[in-house]
């Protein structure tokens, strides 16, 4: 048998052509009741049962291509052994070929007025669409969808087209309808869809299905356009602390950022089911952080009482340690900085002596002396150099040097040892990053980093910063160190 539209969908249902066959297999044709980009809808009357039925066509010639009808006949494929898996789904009852393409028979909507009482006459879906529920009523709906799309995520597969309009109720309970746009996760890769419901990454991944059902309870919740959230209605409701618990799930359904938003829908229907128990899921959503705090904050109170222990046990044998490795770097730097003095590599003797100045401060005035030598190898004989007594630092390419001085940082220009800029900031630890256009420095218990006089951070820590350096890939690293009494 042949069901061959007269126009395209586009252009409108082509009625006509359908009224002049009189079944489609055992099914009678009464008249169409929807239609869309995809196909159109008839209400039709089982031969042998006498059932109303709704059944699908979709034929080649409806589509502008064929990609939008191999999708359709794909979906179809893929969902007709799930939609009888759950309560949620509407059913699909039977499929066939035509020779124009192929049709479906599913589940019939109550009627808006009569329910299940039909009369094929006057017979109009009932659907979400334009609807305003009672709190209590949403939840159970959005409950009730959210499994059926638990279920379809279980097999792999994505509805895309989640809406008001495409959740229709049969004897009562709310089921999605329009399997149009089902498609497999995998392959969920064309941007496809109702405009306000489609999240705004486009429908990627189970997250697409979840945005949507944000702002199909929206709407249904508060009588709003989806193209209004989160707005919410100015007047009060006998069930407005339960409007306010169902805003908390939906705006985290419909978050823009989808690290934000629910990565399951099984973690919406939770919460959901929390609300509908009577819990408030604010409530819970602060006692989880409180929780992860605390765990937190006792999870580092234990790692510092481990590492006191640790350290006040082997106190005693780390000074000795230190003390002779410290002897032991002194004397390297002391004995490299000659070295390289001796074979004119005057910057990177400094910065050796700069080093040890800042390591061995008991003995700066013979560190001095020797910063001294290498200024008065290395820098203009018109610039009279003034050394520092706070921490000083040198950039990576050996150009830019910095010295702290009671509450003032300088930055001089190398060789000449002209000053390039000074501000106010106090100093314990300073660090130059490797051209010299960063510099860190600490009062010991704040870090700033700052950039061409800009700050770029600033950070607060419990325990004395004792060194700050700038790693070799300019990566910025810090060492806290622990002082044990």
């Amino acid at each position: 048998m042949s069901l061959r539209p007269e126009n395209n969908l586009r252009s409108g249902i082509p009625i006509d052509s359908l009224r002049t066959q009189s079944r489609v297999a055992d099914y009678v044709l009464l008249r169409p009741i929807a239609k869309g980009s995809y196909g159109e809808v008839w209400l039709v009357r089982n031969c042998i049962t006498g059932h109303y039925r709704a059944l699908k066509v979709v034929a080649e010639q409806f589509f502008e291509t064929p990609r939008p009808y191999k999708r359709e006949l794909k979906a179809i494929k893929a969902i007709e052994p799930v939609s009888r898996s759950h309560s949620g789904l509407v059913d699909i009852l039977h499929a066939g070929e035509l020779d124009c393409g192929f049709f479906y028979v599913m589940e019939l909507a109550d009627d808006v007025h009569s329910g299940s009482e039909i009369n094929p006459d006057t017979y109009q879906p009932k659907t979400l669409q334009g609807v305003r529920l009672p709190i209590k009523k949403c939840l159970r709906t959005g409950i009730s969808i959210a499994e059926a799309l638990s279920a379809l995520h279980a097999k792999g597969l994505l509805h895309r087209d989640v809406k008001p309009s495409n959740i229709i109720f049969v004897n009562g309970i709310p089921k999605l309808a329009d399997i149009g746009l089902v498609a497999e996760i995998k392959d969920a890769n064309s941007f496809v869809g109702t405009e306000g419901f489609i999240p705004p990454e486009g429908p990627k991944n189970v997250q697409t299905d979840i945005f949507a059902l944000g702002k199909v309870l929206y709407e249904v919740a508060t009588g709003k356009d989806r193209l209004q959230f989160p707005a919410l209605p100015n007047e009060i409701r006998e069930d407005h602390k339960l409007l306010l618990e169902l805003n908390a799930v939906m705006l985290r359904a419909c978050d823009d950022d989808p690290n934000t938003r629910f990565s399951c829908i099984d973690q919406l229907t939770s919460e959901l089911h929390l609300i509908q128990s009577g819990k408030s899921v604010n409530r819970i959503r602060q006692l989880e952080k409180t929780v992860r705090w605390g765990k937190r904050a006792i999870a580092i109170a234990l790692s510092a009482l481990l590492l006191g222990f640790i350290g006040y046990r082997y106190h005693l044998n780390s000074l000795k340690k230190k003390a002779e490795d410290k002897q032991r770097e002194l004397g390297t730097l002391i004995a490299r900085g000659t070295e390289k003095l001796k074979r004119g590599d005057y910057i990177d003797a400094l910065s050796d002596f700069l080093n040890l100045y800042e390591k061995d401060p008991e003995k700066a005035r013979d560190h001095r002396l020797r910063i001294g030598a290498a200024l008065a190898s290395s820098i203009s004989p018109s610039h009279t150099w003034t050394s520092r007594s706070g921490p000083t630092a040198i950039s990576g390419d050996r150009k830019i040097l910095a010295a702290a001085e009671e509450g003032l940082i300088t930055l001089y220009k190398l060789p000449d040892g002209s000053a390039i800029k000074t501000f106010e900031a106090d100093a314990k630890v300073l660090a130059l990053n490797e051209d010299g256009s960063k510099i860190a420095f600490s009062d010991g218990k704040h870090l700033t980093i700052q950039a061409d006089g800009k700050r770029l951070s600033e950070k607060d820590f419990i325990e004395d910063i004792g060194h700050v350096a700038f790693g070799p890939h300019q990566e910025f690293t810090w060492r806290l160190t622990i002082t044990f009494f």
